[in-house]
């Protein structure tokens, strides 16, 4: 359709996140996790000719984007089978990277959190940039290995409510373990959240739930989330709590009681308690 004085192609922009941890999965699952994550990539981009891409790595030194179709376009990537010939070549060139290099900062898990957010600012720019020309229905997908960090728990929830602010949808593929995170991410922005207990199995799962849009999956059966962790995680010791105390000025929460809130300062007083008193016999006269 002509809008606006230019023609508005609808297509689709997705970002996929693979989580790499050498803890959870060993060399041969993870070649075989990168080997389905290409494949699925490669469909995605041949189901439509508007369909955009972008593939992004986070691991425990940083989140980096290896490939992305938007910014690549013309070059030999675009063509049937490019992504399949230019990604596994990156992939091994990141890695060669980290192994050579000393980096200056390494988290203990994988930077998810930081990954959401730039994947977030790409989305933004490029629909910024393209806004009278193409009509973008924008999902990120989180490929996750490990279990979930309760240091990035309010980066990643921060990352969370500003994709649905956008409208991007995350969904989630974890495997073997569950995430607390991603559950809740799926739940706000509409996605979709699925545990796969063999990663083998992983390419037929992407297909067959992941390649569709939302927009389809609304006449397809898919899973449904029954539970939902929404455990929050404090902010003295960065632990998962069921029952904590929340500071009624900015929000913050913690696992055991402090008048003083570390982070906003407000002093809070605890009210007077009636003082029970040893009650008086009365002298026998």
């Amino acid at each position: 359709s002509r809008e606006e004085g230019g023609w508005a192609m609808s297509g689709s922009l997705l970002v996929v996140i693979v989580e790499v941890n050498a803890t959870s999965l060993d060399a041969q699952e993870l070649q075989q996790v990168f080997n389905d994550v290409i494949v699925f990539c490669n469909s995605h981009l041949l189901m439509s000719q508007s369909n955009k891409l972008v593939f992004s790595v986070c691991h425990q030194v940083e989140s980096v984007f290896l490939f992305s179709s938007a910014d690549e376009a013309g070059d030999s990537d675009q063509s049937e089978g490019g992504i399949i010939e230019i990604l596994p070549t990156r992939i091994k060139k990141m890695f060669a990277d980290l192994t050579t290099r000393t980096p200056t900062y390494m988290s203990s898990s994988p930077l998810l959190a930081g990954a959401l957010a730039k994947s977030l600012c790409h989305i933004h720019r490029y629909q910024r940039e393209k806004a009278s020309l193409e009509k973008l229905d924008s999902r990120i997908l989180v490929i996750k290995s490990c279990g979930d960090s309760s240091n990035q728990y309010m980066t990643t929830l921060s990352a969370i409510f500003a994709a649905q602010k956008e409208k991007v949808v995350i969904d989630s593929c974890t495997l073997r373990e569950q995430s607390g995170y991603m559950q809740q991410a799926a739940d706000i922005t509409g996605g979709l959240y699925y545990t796969l207990e063999n990663p083998a199995q992983l390419l037929q799962h992407l297909m067959w739930l992941f390649l569709p849009d939302p927009a389809c999956r609304a006449h397809m059966i898919m899973p449904v989330i029954t539970t939902i962790d929404y455990r929050a995680a404090c902010f003295c010791h960065h632990k998962m709590v069921d029952i904590g105390h929340v500071c009624s000025v900015c929000l913050s929460i913690f696992c055991q009681f402090n008048p003083i809130c570390s982070t906003c300062k407000t002093h809070f007083k605890l009210p007077n308690l009636p003082t029970t008193g040893k009650s008086k016999r009365k002298k026998k006269q």
